[in-house]
Parts: structure tokens; C-alpha cells; sequence
């Protein structure tokens, strides 16, 4: 009897694994997913990494889907049971992670692409307005905004110095990159570079470093000191990423390097077709990456070397994240994947019918990603 069950279970995992909609729930028995911790920033970390220490399950269901009134982009953040994502329609919306069910919303003047970072009670994000919003994250209350000179489309990311002191750090089109007071909204300092910043600020170990259409990866101290200028030839268009004691970013001449962040040199370089738009995820020794050649890229991370590649059907500008042997990813296809990192393999993908550019967030059993039919998906495992 348990033999005949075993035959049935294999059988049935097989006949299954290319299949793109949903799993019912008597098809596959899955493992329990362990990923209770909350999601408080773009790309999990302020290293902006991508790399959740869970195991994750096989595959996914539609818990529910939330409609907006334009494209979804930015990025989940989500704590205490609450989704917390902004919309091409310009509302800022809390939604109940359970049922998906509004909480509130807050309106702005423009688009929002802005991912916003959670620190304690205060939620911050940029809109194409040309604001930083500070709510409160229970209500939506406005506590505060800043207005720069021109639209803020990337991820905005928090630090604590060596002070205790809290702050928020972003990147604007006016090509400055601003260092604010958590609780005030007051400027610590602000970097100019030579053109527009349209990705996120990493944060490490007492650095700060980021990306502008100048092609330049700027490292400063937390005080807004320049230490070094890293040049990568061509414009760099989203967000970087530290890990160790390197800095790895996509540029517009279909490069991709890891620099040292001690001595600025570039340790290996990484060349495709396409254009690189999105940031890697990164593990102990793999980096993944995306690329407009509508691959899915591994490399080996000490030297760069391409392990194996994933091919979808159209461009990737979604952040993979990477959940120990599993990598979870979205496209301009209109679907997100999920893979086998030891591979390359697809293991499940479910088909949204619109690009798929916002990165997924992983957190208290629910895997969410925003979508550009206006909608907000979340999945949880099959019961």
C-alpha cells in the first residue's frame, strides 16, 4: 500500500512540473514553507542581496489579487500581517496579507515605481512627483515629505550610524543622492552626481554605495563622504548590490562587473548581448542576473564564470531573489518562475498575461509581486 502511494505521489510530481497555472490542492503534497520574518526593504536587506535563508516550497497558489488603477512596479514591503506597495496610479496602498482587503491608502501626485523601507512605525517611499513621503505605517498618516528637484523612481533604504541615529537615503533624477533624518524629514547631507539616479542606495558596513547614468558606482561614508569612484564605461540604470567586500552592477553596454569596494578595481566582468537593468540576487557563491537578452544568468561569484542560463520570452527587469536551492523571478513575459539554482531548471511558473517587473517579496508565507494589469498577487502554498 505505501509502495502504491509512493508510485502515485512520484507520478503525479513528474506529469506536473511543466504545467504554468496553479496546482490543485490534492495534486502535490509540498513541504512546509518557513519564511515568518517580515520583508522591510527593497530586496530584503539593506545590502539589497536578495537572499532569503528559507527553504521554499515547490509551488504556489493565487491567495489573492488586489486591483489598482495602473501598472504595479515597485516592490512589496510587508510586516505585521500588512502588504505595503505603491501603483502608476499614485495611491500608496496597505492591504491585509491574509485576504488581501485594503487597509488605507495615500494618494500622491504622480506615478509610483518608489519600494519603500520599513523602519519601526515610519514607512518611507518616493513618488514621480518628486516627493519622499514618511506615513505612519499603522494608518497612513502623512508625517512628513521632501520635495527634490525632479521625479524619484528608485527604491528608498535606512541606516543607523554609529550614533543610533536613524536615517533614509535615496536616490532622485536630479542626480543627487539624500541622506534624511528618519523622524524629521530633515537633510543630513545630499551627493551630487553627474546625472540622474534611478536605482537604490546599498548599505554596508558603515558604506554607502550607488549607481547613476554617469556609469560611475559612487562608495561614500555614512557622513556623505566620497571614498572612491568606481567607472564601468556606460550608464548604470537600476539599483547596485554589496556583498563581502565587493559592489556588483549591470550597465547599459551589456556589461556586468564586481568591483572591490577597498581598491576599486574591477575583479571580473561578465558580458552579454543586452543590456542589464535589474540588480542580482546574491548568495555565498552565486550571483543571478537578469538581462534584456531574456535570460536568466548564474555566475560563478569568485570569478565571474557563467554556470548555466535561463531562457524566458522576453526581457527580464524583475530582481530575482534567491531562497537557498530555489530562485524566484519575474518577466516582461508576463510570468514569474521559480528554478532550480543547482541548474537552471524551471520547477514552476504561473502566467500573469502582463510584465512582470516588480521584484517578489517573500515573508510570513506569502510570496507577493505587483504586476503590470494593475494587479497585486500574492501566492501561498497549496493546502
Amino acid at each position: 500500500m505505501y509502495l502504491r502511494l509512493l508510485i502515485i505521489i512520484l507520478t503525479l510530481t513528474i506529469v506536473g512540473c511543466d504545467r504554468e497555472e496553479p496546482f490543485s490542492e490534492a495534486a502535490v503534497p509540498v513541504a512546509q514553507l518557513r519564511i515568518n520574518h517580515s520583508w522591510l526593504t527593497y530586496r530584503n536587506s539593506p545590502e539589497l542581496n536578495g537572499y532569503v535563508d528559507a527553504d521554499l516550497s515547490d509551488r504556489f497558489e493565487i491567495a489573492w489579487t488586489f486591483t489598482t488603477g495602473g501598472e504595479v512596479r515597485a516592490s512589496a514591503v510587508i510586516s505585521d500581517n500588512t502588504v505595503y506597495i505603491g501603483s502608476y496610479d499614485g495611491f500608496f496602498y496597505a492591504l491585509d496579507l491574509d485576504s488581501g482587503s485594503e487597509i488605507w491608502r495615500f494618494q500622491t501626485e504622480d506615478i509610483i515605481e518608489s519600494t519603500a523601507c520599513i523602519r519601526e512605525n515610519i514607512l518611507c517611499f518616493g513618488s514621480a512627483d518628486g516627493y519622499v513621503y514618511a506615513l505612519e505605517r499603522d494608518n497612513g498618516r502623512l508625517l512628513w515629505k521632501f520635495k527634490t528637484k525632479a521625479k524619484i523612481l528608485g527604491p528608498v533604504n535606512s541606516f543607523t550610524d554609529s550614533n543610533a541615529h536613524e536615517y533614509v537615503i535615496f536616490g532622485s533624477y536630479d542626480s543627487n543622492l539624500y541622506c534624511l533624518e528618519l523622524q524629521t524629514g530633515a537633510v543630513r547631507w545630499q551627493y551630487e552626481a553627474e546625472s540622474y539616479i534611478n536605482g537604490a542606495a546599498t548599505i554596508r558596513a558603515g558604506q554607502i554605495a550607488f549607481g547613476s547614468c554617469d556609469a560611475k558606482i559612487r562608495v561614500l561614508a555614512t557622513n556623505g563622504r566620497l571614498i572612491r569612484e568606481i567607472e564601468t564605461a556606460a550608464y548604470i540604470p537600476g539599483s547596485v548590490v554589496m556583498d563581502d567586500n565587493s559592489v556588483y552592477a549591470g550597465n547599459y553596454d551589456n556589461i556586468f562587473v564586481r568591483a572591490d569596494l577597498e581598491s576599486g578595481d574591477i575583479l571580473w566582468k561578465f558580458k552579454t548581448e543586452s543590456p542589464f537593468f535589474a540588480p542580482p540576487a546574491v548568495s555565498e557563491n552565486r550571483v543571478i542576473v537578469g538581462c534584456h537578452d531574456n535570460r536568466l544568468y548564474c555566475l560563478d561569484k569568485s570569478t565571474g564564470k557563467q554556470l548555466w542560463s535561463f531562457t524566458a520570452q522576453d526581457e527580464i527587469n524583475s530582481a530575482p531573489i534567491i531562497c537557498r536551492e530555489r530562485v524566484v523571478c519575474g518577466c516582461d513575459d508576463g510570468r514569474l518562475y521559480m528554478l532550480n539554482i543547482s541548474n537552471g531548471q524551471k520547477i514552476w511558473s504561473h502566467n500573469l498575461g502582463q510584465p512582470v517587473e516588480s521584484s517578489p517579496a517573500l515573508a510570513e508565507g506569502k510570496l507577493v509581486a505587483g504586476c503590470d494589469d494593475g494587479k497585486i498577487y500574492a501566492f501561498s502554498i497549496p493546502k
